[in-house]
Protein backbone atom coordinates (compact mmCIF):
# COMPACT_ATOMS: atom_id res chain seq x y z
CA UNK A 1 0.00 0.00 0.00
CA UNK A 2 2.65 2.26 0.86
CA UNK A 3 4.31 1.98 -2.16
CA UNK A 4 1.27 2.25 -4.46
CA UNK A 5 1.05 5.84 -2.32
CA UNK A 6 4.35 6.49 -3.36
CA UNK A 7 4.04 5.89 -7.03
CA UNK A 8 1.09 7.76 -7.26
CA UNK A 9 2.87 11.17 -5.11
CA UNK A 10 5.65 10.82 -8.10
CA UNK A 11 3.15 10.47 -10.97
CA UNK A 12 1.57 13.23 -9.22
CA UNK A 13 4.76 15.39 -9.46
CA UNK A 14 5.89 14.44 -12.79
CA UNK A 15 2.52 15.92 -14.04
CA UNK A 16 2.42 18.73 -12.33
CA UNK A 17 6.01 19.04 -13.71
CA UNK A 18 4.57 18.01 -17.32
CA UNK A 19 6.59 15.31 -17.71
CA UNK A 20 4.14 12.71 -17.21
CA UNK A 21 3.26 9.79 -19.74
CA UNK A 22 -0.18 9.47 -21.53
CA UNK A 23 -0.39 6.15 -19.35
CA UNK A 24 0.33 8.00 -16.17
CA UNK A 25 -1.90 10.87 -16.70
CA UNK A 26 -4.36 7.75 -16.90
CA UNK A 27 -3.43 6.24 -13.89
CA UNK A 28 -3.93 9.24 -12.11
CA UNK A 29 -7.01 10.08 -13.58
CA UNK A 30 -8.39 6.49 -12.24
CA UNK A 31 -6.59 7.51 -8.87
CA UNK A 32 -8.63 10.76 -8.71
CA UNK A 33 -12.09 9.62 -9.62
CA UNK A 34 -11.57 6.44 -6.75
CA UNK A 35 -12.31 9.13 -3.70
CA UNK A 36 -12.95 13.39 -3.10
CA UNK A 37 -10.16 12.81 -0.66
CA UNK A 38 -7.73 11.87 -3.36
CA UNK A 39 -9.14 14.75 -5.73
CA UNK A 40 -8.81 17.08 -2.95
CA UNK A 41 -5.18 16.17 -2.21
CA UNK A 42 -4.67 16.72 -6.02
CA UNK A 43 -5.88 20.00 -6.22
CA UNK A 44 -3.91 21.10 -2.45
CA UNK A 45 -0.65 20.10 -4.67
CA UNK A 46 -1.64 21.45 -7.70
CA UNK A 47 -2.24 24.99 -5.76
CA UNK A 48 1.05 24.79 -3.59
CA UNK A 49 2.88 23.56 -6.86
CA UNK A 50 1.03 26.91 -9.05
CA UNK A 51 1.83 28.93 -5.89
CA UNK A 52 5.21 28.28 -5.89
CA UNK A 53 5.92 28.51 -9.61
CA UNK A 54 4.91 31.66 -9.10
CA UNK A 55 6.79 32.98 -6.69
CA UNK A 56 9.87 31.62 -8.26
CA UNK A 57 9.36 33.14 -11.73
CA UNK A 58 9.77 36.39 -9.92
CA UNK A 59 13.00 35.38 -8.60
CA UNK A 60 15.35 37.08 -11.49
CA UNK A 61 19.25 36.53 -10.20
CA UNK A 62 21.10 37.59 -13.16
CA UNK A 63 23.88 35.24 -13.93
CA UNK A 64 27.47 37.18 -13.70
CA UNK A 65 30.97 36.58 -14.45
CA UNK A 66 32.61 37.87 -11.23
CA UNK A 67 36.12 37.35 -13.12
CA UNK A 68 34.60 38.79 -16.16
CA UNK A 69 33.38 42.30 -14.86
CA UNK A 70 36.61 42.23 -11.92
CA UNK A 71 38.42 42.00 -15.40
CA UNK A 72 36.28 44.50 -17.03
CA UNK A 73 36.94 47.00 -14.11
CA UNK A 74 40.80 46.81 -14.56
CA UNK A 75 41.31 47.31 -18.18
CA UNK A 76 39.19 50.78 -17.59
CA UNK A 77 41.81 51.77 -14.85
CA UNK A 78 44.56 50.83 -16.41
CA UNK A 79 43.57 52.69 -19.91
CA UNK A 80 42.71 55.92 -17.41
CA UNK A 81 44.86 58.63 -18.05
CA UNK A 82 46.40 58.58 -14.64
CA UNK A 83 50.08 57.03 -13.60
CA UNK A 84 50.18 53.43 -13.89
CA UNK A 85 48.92 51.79 -10.90
CA UNK A 86 51.30 48.34 -9.17
CA UNK A 87 48.67 45.42 -8.12
CA UNK A 88 47.29 46.52 -5.22
CA UNK A 89 47.53 43.52 -2.38
CA UNK A 90 43.77 43.77 -2.09
CA UNK A 91 42.78 42.65 -5.62
CA UNK A 92 42.31 38.92 -4.44
CA UNK A 93 40.37 39.91 -1.26
CA UNK A 94 37.83 42.37 -3.24
CA UNK A 95 37.23 39.65 -5.84
CA UNK A 96 36.31 37.20 -2.87
CA UNK A 97 34.49 40.08 -1.19
CA UNK A 98 32.86 40.48 -4.18
CA UNK A 99 31.20 36.99 -4.91
CA UNK A 100 30.61 36.79 -1.31
CA UNK A 101 27.85 39.94 -2.00
CA UNK A 102 26.27 38.30 -5.21
CA UNK A 103 25.91 34.57 -3.10
CA UNK A 104 24.83 36.89 -0.17
CA UNK A 105 21.78 38.81 -2.15
CA UNK A 106 20.87 35.76 -3.78
CA UNK A 107 20.27 33.60 -0.85
CA UNK A 108 17.88 36.08 0.42
CA UNK A 109 15.90 37.16 -2.43
CA UNK A 110 15.86 33.17 -2.31
CA UNK A 111 15.33 32.96 1.39
CA UNK A 112 12.35 35.41 1.24
CA UNK A 113 10.71 33.51 -1.75
CA UNK A 114 11.08 29.82 0.17
CA UNK A 115 9.82 31.23 3.35
CA UNK A 116 7.03 33.41 2.59
CA UNK A 117 3.85 32.11 3.96
CA UNK A 118 0.78 30.33 2.08
CA UNK A 119 -2.79 30.17 3.31
CA UNK A 120 -3.55 26.55 3.16
CA UNK A 121 -7.43 25.52 3.46
CA UNK A 122 -9.08 22.59 3.95
CA UNK A 123 -12.91 22.30 2.52
CA UNK A 124 -15.53 19.30 3.07
CA UNK A 125 -18.37 18.63 1.28
CA UNK A 126 -20.71 15.92 1.92
CA UNK A 127 -18.38 13.67 4.28
CA UNK A 128 -16.16 14.34 7.49
CA UNK A 129 -12.28 14.47 6.95
CA UNK A 130 -9.85 14.27 9.99
CA UNK A 131 -6.29 16.03 9.22
CA UNK A 132 -3.32 16.71 11.57
CA UNK A 133 -1.39 19.73 12.13
CA UNK A 134 2.39 20.23 11.48
CA UNK A 135 2.58 20.43 15.63
CA UNK A 136 0.68 16.84 16.01
CA UNK A 137 -2.49 18.53 16.93
CA UNK A 138 -5.27 16.37 15.04
CA UNK A 139 -8.97 18.41 13.74
CA UNK A 140 -11.79 16.73 12.24
CA UNK A 141 -14.02 18.69 10.18
CA UNK A 142 -17.79 18.15 9.85
CA UNK A 143 -19.34 18.75 6.38
CA UNK A 144 -20.05 21.60 4.57
CA UNK A 145 -16.77 22.93 6.87
CA UNK A 146 -13.59 24.81 6.07
CA UNK A 147 -10.20 25.73 7.75
CA UNK A 148 -7.69 28.03 7.53
CA UNK A 149 -3.91 27.94 8.71
CA UNK A 150 -0.77 29.32 6.99
CA UNK A 151 1.87 26.98 5.50
CA UNK A 152 4.78 28.60 9.06
CA UNK A 153 1.95 27.18 11.53
CA UNK A 154 3.41 25.53 14.28
CA UNK A 155 6.57 27.75 14.02
CA UNK A 156 5.74 31.29 14.70
CA UNK A 157 2.43 30.46 15.98
CA UNK A 158 -0.68 28.23 15.93
CA UNK A 159 -3.40 30.10 14.47
CA UNK A 160 -6.05 28.55 12.41
CA UNK A 161 -9.94 30.23 11.48
CA UNK A 162 -12.62 28.00 10.51
CA UNK A 163 -16.36 27.90 9.34
CA UNK A 164 -18.67 25.41 10.25
CA UNK A 165 -17.94 22.52 12.86
CA UNK A 166 -14.91 20.38 13.54
CA UNK A 167 -13.13 18.88 16.99
CA UNK A 168 -10.15 19.79 17.90
CA UNK A 169 -7.76 17.23 20.06
CA UNK A 170 -4.96 20.03 20.61
CA UNK A 171 -1.72 18.92 21.45
CA UNK A 172 0.00 20.68 24.46
CA UNK A 173 2.46 23.06 24.28
CA UNK A 174 2.71 26.20 26.76
CA UNK A 175 4.72 28.14 24.86
CA UNK A 176 2.55 28.68 21.81
CA UNK A 177 -1.00 28.64 22.37
CA UNK A 178 -3.04 27.24 19.63
CA UNK A 179 -5.67 30.16 19.20
CA UNK A 180 -9.16 29.65 16.73
CA UNK A 181 -10.60 32.32 15.14
CA UNK A 182 -14.99 31.55 14.42
CA UNK A 183 -17.27 34.12 13.45
CA UNK A 184 -16.97 37.27 15.45
CA UNK A 185 -15.84 34.88 18.33
CA UNK A 186 -11.81 33.59 19.66
CA UNK A 187 -11.18 30.13 21.17
CA UNK A 188 -7.66 29.70 22.59
CA UNK A 189 -6.18 26.91 24.53
CA UNK A 190 -2.77 25.35 25.13
CA UNK A 191 -3.55 21.87 25.11
CA UNK A 192 -7.25 20.07 25.11
CA UNK A 193 -10.07 18.52 23.31
CA UNK A 194 -13.01 20.38 22.15
CA UNK A 195 -16.05 20.64 19.82
CA UNK A 196 -16.79 24.11 18.10
CA UNK A 197 -19.74 24.55 16.18
CA UNK A 198 -19.77 28.19 13.99
CA UNK A 199 -22.17 27.58 11.12
CA UNK A 200 -22.84 30.64 9.45
CA UNK A 201 -26.22 29.36 8.91
CA UNK A 202 -26.84 29.33 12.64
CA UNK A 203 -27.72 31.96 15.42
CA UNK A 204 -25.25 30.64 17.99
CA UNK A 205 -21.64 29.69 17.99
CA UNK A 206 -21.15 26.99 20.68
CA UNK A 207 -18.33 25.66 22.07
CA UNK A 208 -18.14 22.29 24.17
CA UNK A 209 -15.14 21.38 26.20
CA UNK A 210 -14.60 18.03 26.38
CA UNK A 211 -10.99 18.00 28.33
CA UNK A 212 -8.29 20.48 29.36
CA UNK A 213 -9.67 24.01 29.74
CA UNK A 214 -10.61 26.78 26.76
CA UNK A 215 -10.95 30.60 26.99
CA UNK A 216 -13.55 31.42 24.55
CA UNK A 217 -13.83 35.65 23.68
CA UNK A 218 -15.91 37.95 22.14
CA UNK A 219 -13.85 40.97 20.71
CA UNK A 220 -16.82 43.25 20.72
CA UNK A 221 -17.96 42.65 23.94
CA UNK A 222 -14.09 42.68 25.62
CA UNK A 223 -15.78 39.47 27.56
CA UNK A 224 -13.89 36.31 28.68
CA UNK A 225 -14.90 32.89 29.77
CA UNK A 226 -13.31 30.47 31.05
CA UNK A 227 -14.74 26.36 30.12
CA UNK A 228 -13.64 23.34 31.76
CA UNK A 229 -14.56 19.62 30.78
CA UNK A 230 -18.25 19.23 30.71
CA UNK A 231 -18.97 23.04 30.12
CA UNK A 232 -20.68 24.91 27.19
CA UNK A 233 -19.61 28.58 26.10
CA UNK A 234 -23.02 30.23 23.51
CA UNK A 235 -22.14 33.52 21.79
CA UNK A 236 -25.73 34.87 20.36
CA UNK A 237 -24.29 36.80 17.68
CA UNK A 238 -28.03 38.59 17.53
CA UNK A 239 -28.13 40.01 20.97
CA UNK A 240 -24.30 40.01 21.16
CA UNK A 241 -24.29 37.67 24.31
CA UNK A 242 -21.79 35.16 25.97
CA UNK A 243 -22.86 32.85 28.13
CA UNK A 244 -21.54 29.41 30.11
CA UNK A 245 -23.57 26.60 30.83
CA UNK A 246 -23.48 22.97 32.02
CA UNK A 247 -23.49 20.99 28.76
CA UNK A 248 -26.49 19.24 29.10
CA UNK A 249 -25.67 17.23 25.54
CA UNK A 250 -24.02 14.03 25.63
CA UNK A 251 -24.00 13.80 21.76
CA UNK A 252 -23.13 16.75 21.27
CA UNK A 253 -19.89 14.86 19.14
CA UNK A 254 -21.77 12.20 17.61
CA UNK A 255 -21.53 13.25 14.12
CA UNK A 256 -18.05 12.53 14.95
CA UNK A 257 -18.65 9.41 16.97
CA UNK A 258 -21.64 7.93 15.58
CA UNK A 259 -22.30 7.07 19.05
CA UNK A 260 -26.02 8.31 19.96
CA UNK A 261 -27.31 7.51 23.53
CA UNK A 262 -30.89 8.56 24.84
CA UNK A 263 -32.86 8.60 27.85
CA UNK A 264 -36.51 9.14 28.30
CA UNK A 265 -35.94 11.62 25.13
CA UNK A 266 -38.63 12.85 23.19
CA UNK A 267 -39.39 11.63 19.58
CA UNK A 268 -38.92 15.23 17.84
CA UNK A 269 -35.00 15.55 19.58
CA UNK A 270 -33.98 12.16 18.98
CA UNK A 271 -34.90 12.50 14.78
CA UNK A 272 -32.63 16.29 15.54
CA UNK A 273 -29.86 14.19 16.75
CA UNK A 274 -30.21 11.77 13.99
CA UNK A 275 -30.31 13.92 11.47
CA UNK A 276 -27.55 16.07 12.30
CA UNK A 277 -24.92 12.86 13.05
CA UNK A 278 -25.92 10.93 9.68
CA UNK A 279 -26.42 14.14 7.41
CA UNK A 280 -29.86 12.77 7.36
CA UNK A 281 -33.42 14.59 6.35
CA UNK A 282 -36.41 12.75 8.62
CA UNK A 283 -38.73 14.87 9.24
CA UNK A 284 -42.22 14.10 11.30
CA UNK A 285 -44.99 14.98 9.62
CA UNK A 286 -47.96 12.83 11.44
CA UNK A 287 -49.41 13.26 14.98
CA UNK A 288 -46.59 12.38 18.34
CA UNK A 289 -47.99 12.53 21.76
CA UNK A 290 -45.58 13.84 24.92
CA UNK A 291 -45.45 10.31 25.82
CA UNK A 292 -43.23 8.96 22.57
CA UNK A 293 -39.84 8.88 24.72
CA UNK A 294 -36.79 6.60 23.61
CA UNK A 295 -34.13 5.00 25.73
CA UNK A 296 -31.72 3.41 23.75
CA UNK A 297 -27.50 3.89 22.42
CA UNK A 298 -26.63 3.19 19.05
CA UNK A 299 -22.86 2.94 18.78
CA UNK A 300 -21.11 3.09 14.94
CA UNK A 301 -24.41 1.69 13.81
CA UNK A 302 -25.93 2.57 10.16
CA UNK A 303 -28.60 4.83 9.81
CA UNK A 304 -31.31 1.73 8.62
CA UNK A 305 -30.10 0.11 11.50
CA UNK A 306 -30.83 2.99 13.49
CA UNK A 307 -34.56 2.98 11.95
CA UNK A 308 -35.32 -0.01 12.38
CA UNK A 309 -34.96 0.05 15.64
CA UNK A 310 -37.25 3.32 16.30
CA UNK A 311 -39.72 0.95 13.86
CA UNK A 312 -40.21 -1.56 16.33
CA UNK A 313 -39.48 0.24 19.66
CA UNK A 314 -42.10 2.96 18.83
CA UNK A 315 -44.03 1.73 16.47
CA UNK A 316 -42.93 3.71 14.00
CA UNK A 317 -44.64 4.20 10.45
CA UNK A 318 -42.29 5.92 7.68
CA UNK A 319 -42.33 6.16 3.95
CA UNK A 320 -39.29 7.52 1.78
CA UNK A 321 -39.40 9.97 -0.60
CA UNK A 322 -36.49 10.95 -2.28
CA UNK A 323 -33.83 11.59 0.00
CA UNK A 324 -36.23 12.79 2.68
CA UNK A 325 -38.11 10.37 5.27
CA UNK A 326 -41.40 11.07 6.80
CA UNK A 327 -42.66 9.38 10.27
CA UNK A 328 -46.44 9.80 9.16
CA UNK A 329 -47.40 8.10 12.66
CA UNK A 330 -46.10 6.71 16.03
CA UNK A 331 -47.82 4.16 18.08
CA UNK A 332 -46.31 5.23 21.25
Amino acid sequence: MKDEINDIREILTRHLAGEASPAEAEILSAWRRQSQDNEQEYQKSKKVFEAATRHYKKVIVPEIDVEKEWDVFVSKVESAPVRQLTPSPWAGFMRIAATLLLLIVSGAVIYYYATKTETLTVETAGNTHRIELPDGSAVTLNRNSTLHYESNFGKANRNVSLSGEAFFDVKKDDTLPFVITARNTTIEVVGTSFNVLAYDSLADVEVTVKTGVVRFSVASLNKTIELTAGEKGEYAEANNRLDENVNDDINYESWNTRKLSFSETHLSTVIETINRTYNAHIVITGPVSDSCLLTVSFDNQSLEAVLNVLENTLNLTYRRTGHQIEIISAGC
